[in-house]
């Protein structure tokens, strides 16, 4: 072996190693493209109508660019764009790598951990319903040891009691007076008109209103050949008199439920919304978490979920910190 091959030789070494250090650890180093690492094809049609033939020629050339500029700007994504023909692209999206699997898994760990502890609003009302011996087992359950948890339930349950029987009372009357206006019918009077009158005879005391009912029967009385319906006079009154004491009942629940302030109803729904406030919200938190580090926002909303959520300031911390590694390496295209 003469002098020159010696160098040649050494200098092709020298060249190799120095190749070798520039990638050396390849899994840090290099990026593999799908069809090494795996990932999906899309293939995208681009709508052409009212395009002639002149305008659709190149047309997938001249927009993958412009693609590119939107969905990758910085060119860290891997992604792969490709014409197929003028007016189809295919997109080739790189699978994430293993490290982004593992953190994006423990990111997700951390928030079902956080989430496992919000209430089930539907399982919670369709406990309502259930003897309220095998209801309070239910709420004992959701509530834990949780002293506020058990405070917002024993609202609820008793809020909706109280809603539930005004509301099955005003069923009730409703029904009721619905006989009684068919009685009235048979009577021979116009049930409609004697509706109308419901209200003003629900005001008067007893005396006023046996006068008012006896002078609406002489006045609304049918003539005989007129009428079809035989007329009771006696009867008249009787059912007039008791549509208005079902009336007066009903006219006291309906005002017991729909009161603003105090009403039934009302009530219920403030004790709902508090049940509602008992469960963090996972979506609120993680459009959070995805602002600026150094947001005032972020920084901020984060402190008023630990103090809202104080039992699980714990959590939401892992929470964080789960998403700060996971952010390292995912991205808008991470592929689950």
């Amino acid at each position: 072996m003469n002098k020159n091959q010696v160098w040649k030789i050494a200098l092709i070494l020298f060249l190799v190693v120095c190749a070798a250090w520039t990638v050396w650890p390849p899994q840090d180093k290099l990026k593999q493209g799908p069809d090494l690492a795996g990932g999906t094809s899309l293939i995208y049609d681009i709508d052409t109508t009212d395009l002639d033939k002149k305008e659709k020629k190149g047309l997938a050339q001249n927009m993958i660019p412009i693609l590119m500029r939107r969905i990758d700007p910085m060119g860290v994504a891997n992604v792969k764009m490709r014409p197929q023909g003028d007016t189809r692209i295919e997109i080739l999206l790189p699978l994430s790598s293993v490290d982004t699997r593992v953190k994006r898994e423990a990111f997700e760990e951390r928030l079902d951990a956080l989430t496992k502890e919000n209430v089930n609003l539907m399982t919670v009302k369709r406990a309502l319903n259930e003897p309220k011996k095998q209801r309070q087992i239910t709420f004992d359950a959701f509530a834990g040891d949780s002293t506020e948890r058990q405070t917002i339930l024993q609202e609820l349950a008793t809020t909706y009691d109280a809603f539930k029987e005004k509301s099955d009372q005003r069923a009730s009357f409703e029904e009721e007076m619905e006989k009684i206006k068919e009685n009235i019918t048979k009577a021979g009077l116009n049930a409609d008109s004697v509706e109308q009158k419901l209200l003003e005879w629900s005001k008067l005391d007893k005396k006023a209103l046996t006068k008012a009912i006896d002078e609406y029967v002489t006045r609304n009385k049918p003539e005989e050949k007129a009428s079809i319906i035989p007329f009771v006079e006696s009867e008249s009154r009787k059912q007039l008199g008791k549509y208005v004491a079902v009336y007066t009942k009903w006219y006291d629940v309906v005002n017991a439920l729909a009161e603003p302030e105090t009403g039934e109803t009302i009530l219920y729904k403030k004790a709902s919304l508090k049940l509602a406030e008992l469960n963090l919200n996972v979506n609120q938190l993680t459009d959070i978490l995805d602002l600026p580090k150094d947001s005032i926002q972020r920084n901020t909303s984060i402190e008023e979920f630990k103090v809202t959520f104080a039992d699980r300031a714990d959590k939401i911390d892992a929470v964080i910190a789960a998403h700060a590694e996971y952010q390292k390496v995912g991205g808008r295209l991470d592929d689950p």
